[in-house]
């Protein structure tokens, strides 16, 4: 979190010293991703089966965001927590990262849309596995740079929702050997602004 506050801080700084105008606040969003090779599959007693996904599910972001008056442009960092999980009576399965995303979006003239691309840095990826109170399973992912390309529509002046695609490799390595799959996912999420 303190890096990606202190990339808005300084975006901040660079524009007032070199006496541009800007807008600067807080930023929060959520959403459903979707997408990545299986990191496993849950088989349940009635047949049932449900994937944990290297791009899944659900996505939470929190950081600033600084807009530039006089410019179409803006600079946005934040953390996030990405969480992919299922459940039963006697089982959880958790696959969780925290990702630090800055991002630059360009302002569509008078539309209510912008668009923009950035940087997606991986940590503390974790998958684990506990069946009736044991851990049969319990492993951290490489830390992992990807990318992020995202649509955003303000239907208010302070809320929208946005379309993403992110490439996102995964590796872990395991006796020795470097195992590799895909987080690559797309995403659909709502963001409101202060």
């Amino acid at each position: 979190m303190r890096y990606s506050l202190a990339a808005v801080l300084l975006a901040g700084s660079v524009a007032h010293a070199e006496g541009i105008a800007y807008k600067s606040g807080a930023t929060f969003g959520f959403g459903y991703t979707f997408g990545g090779s299986n990191i496993t599959t849950l088989h349940y007693v009635d047949g049932q089966t449900q994937n944990i996904k290297g791009g899944g599910t659900y996505l939470f972001k929190l950081g600033g965001e600084v807009r530039l008056r006089d410019y179409p442009i803006d600079i946005q960092a934040t953390v996030g927590y990405h969480v992919d999980n299922d459940h039963a009576s006697n089982a959880e399965v958790r696959y969780t990262r925290w990702p630090l995303e800055a991002m630059v979006y360009y302002r569509l003239p008078t539309s209510g849309f912008r668009v923009g691309a950035g940087l997606r840095y991986v940590t503390n990826t974790n998958f684990s596995y506990v069946f009736e109170g044991t851990k049969y399973a319990d492993f951290n992912f490489d830390k992992n740079f990807g990318y992020v390309v995202e649509g955003e529509y303000f239907f208010f002046k302070t809320a929208s929702f946005s379309i993403r695609y992110v490439k996102e490799p995964l590796s872990i390595r395991s006796a020795g050997e470097r195992y590799k799959a895909k987080g690559d996912h797309m995403g659909l999420l709502m963001h409101v602004y202060y």
